[in-house]
This record gives C-alpha cells, sequence and structure tokens, in this order.
C-alpha cells in the first residue's frame, strides 16, 4: 500500500550556529536592518546609539541588541518612588512567567508615564533613552542576555561596543514583583538571594524593594529591530524538488532528506524515513448476475461497499467493493393455439410446438445472466367430419357447430 504523506519541515537554526565574525549594520528609522546578522553584530541606530546582537527570532524576522555599557549606576537608580503597583504592569511571581516574560518596552512606557526623577536619584525607566528605541529590559529579556554572555565575552568585541555586566550589582528590569517589589538580575552567583534562579555564570533573579538603591543597581539598556525578510531555498532528496513542502507515495520505504538554506548562512539538512507496510486496503470492482456475497454477507444490489479489518494492527484495513449486481430474466408465458404454436424467445430461438405442454428454454440474457423462459401451451385440434348421404329431391344439412 502507498501511504500519502505530506512533508512540511521548518528548521529553526539554533542562535549559536549563527556566530561569526563581527560584522555592523545601519538600521533605518523603522528599525529594520538589511542583511544577515548574527549573535555579536553590532547595530548602530538612526541617532548614532550602537548595541551587540545577544538574541535572533527563531523564524528570523527580527531581535535585540544590548547597550555597550550600564547606566546610571551612581548614585545609584530607583524603580519607583514607594511601595505602590504600577498601573498597566502585572505582578509576575514565578520564574516560568519571569522566563517568557518580554514586555519591556511596554512596562517603560508605563514607568515613565507614572514616575519621573526625583532629589538626586534617578529612577529606572528614565536611566533609558526611550524616545530612541532603548528600554528597561524585561526579566525574562534581560535573563536572555545573561545566558548568552559566555559567548559574547569570547567573541573579542571591542570594548567600544560591549562590556560585561558588572558581577558586582544588581540590574533592574521593567518586571513587577508586587506592591513593594520589583524584579531584578543579579550579576554573580549567589545563593544567598532572597528567591533566586542559579546557574553558573549568573543571573539569578532576585527582587528588591521598589525605592532600594543599596545595591547599586545599574540600568543595562536593550533595543530591539527587525529584519529584512531572507530567502529560503530547499532541495530534497531522492526527487531533486525545490519546494518548501512535497507530498510522496513510495511504493518501498523510502528516506526523503531536505537541505534548507537561508540567506548566505550554512545549509542544515533534515531527513525523514517513511516507513511502507504490506498493503491492507483492497479494492474490489465485481459484477454479478442476482447477488454477490463478500467477506460473509450477501448483496443483492449494485453500490459502493466499505469493509474495516477487525484486527487492526499493524495499520488498519479497509477494502472496498464495487459492485454492479445484473438480474437474470424469467420469462414465463400461457398460449392456447389450433394444431400448432411456433415460440420465439427473447434471445432470437424459436421452435414448433404442435402438442400441448409445459417448455422450457435455457439462456444468457443480454447481461450474460442465466435465465429461462417458460411455455404453457395447450394445442386443439381442428374437427374433419367427412359423410355421404343418398336422397329423393332434397337434404337437410346439419353440421356439428349447428
Amino acid at each position: 500500500m502507498k501511504r500519502i504523506l505530506t512533508i512540511i519541515l521548518l528548521l529553526l537554526m539554533n542562535a549559536t550556529t549563527l556566530l561569526s565574525q563581527m560584522a555592523q549594520h545601519n538600521a533605518d528609522v523603522n528599525n529594520k536592518v538589511t542583511g544577515s546578522v548574527h549573535i555579536g553584530d553590532v547595530v548602530t541606530f538612526p541617532n548614532n546609539s550602537t548595541g551587540v546582537v545577544f538574541y535572533i527570532n527563531p523564524d528570523h524576522t527580527g531581535g535585540w541588541v544590548v547597550c555597550s555599557s550600564d547606566n546610571a549606576t551612581s548614585p545609584g537608580v530607583k524603580w519607583s518612588t514607594g511601595n505602590s503597583n504600577v498601573n498597566g504592569i502585572p505582578d509576575i511571581s514565578n520564574f516560568s512567567s519571569l522566563l517568557s516574560d518580554v514586555d519591556g518596552y511596554n512596562h517603560t512606557d508605563q514607568m515613565r508615564t507614572q514616575y519621573g526623577t526625583g532629589g538626586n536619584t534617578t529612577y529606572s525607566a528614565t536611566s533609558v533613552d526611550f524616545n530612541n528605541g532603548w528600554y528597561l529590559p524585561a526579566a525574562g529579556q534581560l535573563r536572555k542576555l545573561f545566558s548568552m554572555l559566555p559567548i559574547l565575552e569570547g567573541m573579542g568585541i571591542p570594548a567600544m561596543y560591549f562590556t560585561s555586566l558588572d558581577a558586582s550589582m544588581d540590574y533592574w528590569t521593567s518586571s513587577e514583583r508586587a506592591n513593594g517589589g520589583a524584579w531584578a538580575i543579579r550579576g554573580t552567583d549567589n545563593s544567598t538571594a532572597n528567591t533566586s534562579f542559579d546557574t553558573p555564570s549568573g543571573g539569578q533573579f532576585v527582587t528588591l524593594s521598589k525605592s532600594s538603591n543599596s545595591n547599586m543597581c545599574a540600568v543595562r539598556a536593550i533595543h530591539d529591530f527587525v529584519m529584512e525578510e531572507g530567502t529560503y531555498s530547499y532541495l530534497w532528496t531522492p526527487n531533486g524538488e525545490t519546494t518548501p513542502d512535497i507530498t510522496v507515495s513510495p511504493s518501498t520505504t523510502t528516506e526523503y532528506c531536505v537541505t534548507v538554506t537561508y540567506g548566505n548562512l550554512c545549509p542544515s539538512t533534515d531527513c525523514q524515513t517513511i516507513t511502507v507496510l504490506p498493503d491492507l486496503n483492497n479494492v474490489d470492482r465485481v459484477t454479478s448476475c442476482d447477488s454477490y456475497t463478500w467477506h460473509g454477507t450477501t448483496y443483492t444490489t449494485s453500490g459502493v461497499y466499505t469493509w474495516m479489518d477487525p484486527d487492526p494492527e499493524p495499520c488498519q484495513g479497509a477494502d472496498t467493493l464495487y459492485l454492479t449486481i445484473n438480474q437474470s430474466t424469467n420469462d414465463e408465458s400461457s398460449e392456447t393455439v389450433c394444431e400448432s404454436y411456433t415460440w420465439e424467445t427473447e434471445d432470437g430461438w424459436d421452435t414448433l410446438i404442435m402438442a400441448s405442454g409445459t417448455y422450457y428454454h435455457h439462456y444468457n440474457n443480454a447481461y450474460n445472466c442465466p435465465s429461462v423462459a417458460t411455455l404453457h401451451l395447450t394445442v386443439n385440434q381442428g374437427t374433419d367430419d367427412e359423410s355421404s348421404e343418398t336422397v329423393c329431391e332434397s337434404y337437410t344439412w346439419e353440421t356439428e357447430d349447428g
């Protein structure tokens, strides 16, 4: 049996496979970057601010860059003016939500709307160039930056473009913990933090009082960018097709491989073996006379019938019957004649019969079905009377019929 399978393959390239020699890109006023962008590349925005790429979306539609250095580290920054919620920012209290939190831009906007600067303290939301697209990262975004730090630090990026995060500081995020606290990321591994997410390279989640600057909280701003849509090319083997997906109908077990290339990046190949099991789906086309018995059931009318295999392992079998039923012909007639009768049947056969009785003729009709013609015949004979008479003058002749 040929199993029809549509293979749709979407290859998501891991960020670490995108590393290459550092390249510089210029973003336009819509933050769009053209060409192939890699982790560690430098993006310059229209206001001449620069950042290093630390995250690229799996679908290559965009990513994030990090500011080259900390902002507002002295005398320290605060998250807010007190222990109150910021309208529009949800309270996040579990790590799974923190890791998926990427609303830094919107949350920074909310903080800037409700809090400004006061005294000698610069509030975290105003420590970034929001008007030019730089914002306080959400906890999930800043955590991604920490996970990429070992890679970025090992790429030899010049200090003018990027300096490592200070391990002695905590870094504010735009993620709110509760009324009195907000989430920060600790620059070093410190298992004594009141709420921690330990990793070998640091980057713990910690909660700090919104009005606290005792930990010398800093801000490392990030900026998003979008990428000019690249072009994927495909090559399938063994059939050589170049479409994103293929429909195959192998008669034997076959391995299909696709090589995908995006722009000028290195190609990636993935394979899928299609296993063809024995054919369990039989199709029968039958023409029968009067009736047909199939899988134990007798059918007397034409139609399409399906039978499901009661034992579906390893594959569910479904036989199909296309049935045409032709009917036999059974003609029966009665005749009463004088002397003789010529019997002509449907199939063109004829015979002369001179005696009463029941007669049968067997033949195949137009559908080649066995048929029988039956004749009930009564043959009556005429009467021939002959007489001789001698009379005088006249004779009155009276016959049998009066």
